[in-house]
C-alpha cells in the first residue's frame, strides 16, 4: 500500500511540475484583485463602428480575432474590466490572441445597432463578443455576459474567462 500511496505522491508532484513548466507559471503573479480602475476607459466621443472596423483590418492582417467590449463609463464591472486587461499578464494574452475594441454604449442609448448586428440584445454590460474578421460575424457559443460581473472576479477568474473565449 505504501508503494501505490508513494507512486501516486510522484504522479501528482510531475503532473504538476508539467502544469507548471506548461506556461501557466507565467500568471503566478497575477494580483488577488484589481485596484488599478480607470475612471473612464470609453471614449463616449468615438465613432464605435470606425473603431471596430479599424479593429477588423488589424485583425484579420494579424490572423486575430476581435474581442469587443460593449460598456459605458458609469458602470463599475466595464470600469474593472478595463483595469483588468491593464494587468501586465492579462494584457500580454489578450493581446497575443485578439484584438481590442471597446465601444461605449451611453446609457444603453448608443451603438445598440452594432451590438444587434451580432446578434446581442445587450441584456447587460459589460457584453463581450468576439468576431471572426474574415466572415465579420460573432463567434457562436460563447457567454458574452461572463465578464459581466467583473468587479466581483479575481483577475485570474478573467484570464480564465478570456481564455475560454479561445483566440
Amino acid at each position: 500500500m505504501r508503494k501505490i500511496v508513494l507512486s501516486l505522491a510522484g504522479t501528482l508532484a510531475l503532473a504538476g511540475a508539467l502544469w507548471i513548466s506548461s506556461g501557466t507559471a507565467s500568471f503566478a503573479a497575477l494580483p488577488d484583485k484589481i485596484t488599478d480602475v480607470p475612471k473612464a476607459p470609453y471614449d463616449e466621443a468615438a465613432d464605435g463602428r470606425a473603431d471596430l472596423a479599424a479593429a477588423l483590418a488589424r485583425a484579420k492582417a494579424a490572423n486575430k480575432r476581435v474581442l469587443v467590449k460593449f460598456g459605458a463609463n458609469w458602470c463599475p464591472d466595464c470600469r474593472v474590466l478595463a483595469g483588468a486587461l491593464e494587468i501586465p499578464d492579462i494584457k500580454s494574452y489578450a493581446d497575443s490572441k485578439f484584438e481590442l475594441v471597446s465601444i461605449d454604449v451611453g446609457r444603453r442609448n448608443k451603438n445598440l445597432d452594432l451590438a444587434a448586428k451580432y446578434g446581442q440584445g445587450l441584456k447587460g454590460v459589460p457584453t463581450v463578443v468576439i468576431v471572426d474578421p474574415k466572415t465579420d460575424t460573432a463567434v457562436q457559443g460563447l457567454n458574452t455576459l461572463a465578464l459581466s460581473d467583473a468587479r466581483d472576479m479575481t483577475p485570474a477568474a478573467i484570464l480564465d474567462v478570456l481564455k475560454s473565449y479561445g483566440g
